[in-house]
């Protein structure tokens, strides 16, 4: 009967001074993955120096925060593996894995890539941080970084490389929340006035009055919508995704085709228009105001014009909101229509998204509870909800004005 076999950690190493005047030690840290023993193997000057490193490195072993060397990879290599690999294979859209990337290889990679995991300290992420923000970088932009970096580096310990997250040991200025700046009753009159007799111009008029995510809007097909019921469901959202290198890499690891950028190489992956699920996740169904049917009524014939004229050039997808021939409307070119709109109108600069805005403070200055008005434009949480208080509040001011008109015979 053969001898169990004696853990290496058992064994009691002793120093000793080698031919090159240094003195050595191999500290037993365990087993490698593949069943050897796992030896470390230190050098110092004096006896009493590779002692002290001996006990540091025996006690992080019994800690259990020692990487073994084959998973010691680079931060430039496990941030790639995270992005390309694993955040895909967790069902991460790849909008949000464009937003990593892209904030990570600037802030990060340019500065950190070849640092060893086991040497990325709080203290290394700090100085990168601060770096950061001594450079310009707003408060907003060093928090994204560190709130990436931390869940990188999170997955890494879950992952058996990192026996601890040096990115929870750091802490950073959590940015001003960003004010919610609606259009005015006037302005979002105005622009629908504009809008009335153009083309796609029932876009806007849905934007604001369902308060549509822009891809949300820009993904609507006619079979979403029953005009004699009034009620539309939201199922999808279309949106530009960042193509990825198809082509080969050079001994150097870069692409064989020349190309910096993804969506240029001529053998390019995904990219493109693409029409997702929701970002709730799921679809959710909205009544139609009164008089915003008759105007998709309106709408929907001018389209079956189009599609007339157009013949066999026309893209028969259904889209709800095309182009000239029936493709679906890339996001850029719906930013640039708003801005014609805008300034048409004679509206103030503002984003997209802040006809989402308007609507949710429409809503909610006409009385519509919390739950429900979450329930109509896809919140999944509650506080989304609290940052439109500030904008009502004098509505709420007046409110109350005209109660103590009413009850005490007071007026402001």
């Amino acid at each position: 009967m053969s001898r169990p076999r004696q853990d290496p950690t058992d064994a009691t190493p002793t120093p000793y001074k080698g031919k090159d005047g240094l003195w050595h030690v191999y500290v037993p840290m365990g087993w490698h993955p593949d069943g050897r023993p796992d030896r470390k193997h230190l050098r110092r000057k004096t006896r009493k120096e590779v002692v002290q490193a001996q006990r540091r490195l025996e006690e992080q072993r019994d800690r259990g925060e020692y990487i073994h060397s084959g998973k010691d990879t680079t931060l430039g290599w496990w941030v790639t593996h995270w992005l390309d690999e694993l955040l895909p294979l967790a069902g991460r859209k790849a909008k949000t894995i464009d937003g990593y990337r892209s904030t990570l290889r600037v802030h990060v990679l340019p500065h950190l890539a070849g640092v060893k995991l086991s040497s990325l300290s709080a203290e290394v992420i700090r100085g990168r941080l601060a770096a950061m923000k001594h450079a310009g970088a707003s408060a907003h932009t060093v928090n994204a970084t560190h709130r990436f970096l931390r869940s990188c580096l999170s997955t890494a310990v879950e992952s058996g490389r990192l026996a601890v997250n040096p990115a929870k040991q750091v802490k950073v200025e959590q940015p001003q929340e960003i004010e919610v700046e609606p259009l005015t009753v006037e302005e979002a009159t105005r622009i629908l006035e504009v809008v009335a007799e153009q083309r796609n111009g029932a876009r806007w008029s849905v934007a604001l009055a369902l308060g549509l995510r822009q891809g949300e809007a820009l993904g609507l097909t006619w079979i979403d919508v029953d005009l004699e019921a009034e009620t539309l469901v939201v199922r999808r959202s279309l949106r530009r995704e960042t193509g990825r290198h198809g082509c080969d890499s050079n001994a150097a690891g870069e692409p064989m085709c020349g190309y910096k950028q993804g969506g240029r190489c001529p053998e390019r992956t995904q990219g493109g228009l693409v029409a997702r699920i929701t970002k709730t996740g799921k679809s959710r169904t909205i009544p139609l105001p009164p008089g915003l049917a008759p105007l998709l009524r309106a709408h929907k014939a001018a389209q079956s014009a189009e599609r007339l004229r157009a013949g066999f050039l026309w893209q028969d997808d259904d889209w709800m909101f095309a182009t000239e021939f029936g493709a679906p409307i890339d996001p850029r070119r719906d930013w640039g229509e708003w801005k014609k709109v805008l300034g048409r109108a004679g509206v103030r600069d503002a984003r997209v998204h802040d006809a989402r805005h308007t609507a949710a403070t429409l809503l909610l200055a006409a009385g519509v509870d919390t739950r429900t008005l979450m329930d109509l434009l896809g919140w999944t949480e509650h506080r989304t909800a609290q940052r439109y208080a500030h904008v009502i509040d004098p509505m709420r001011r007046e409110a109350m004005a005209r109660m103590g008109a009413v009850l005490f015979g007071q007026a402001e």
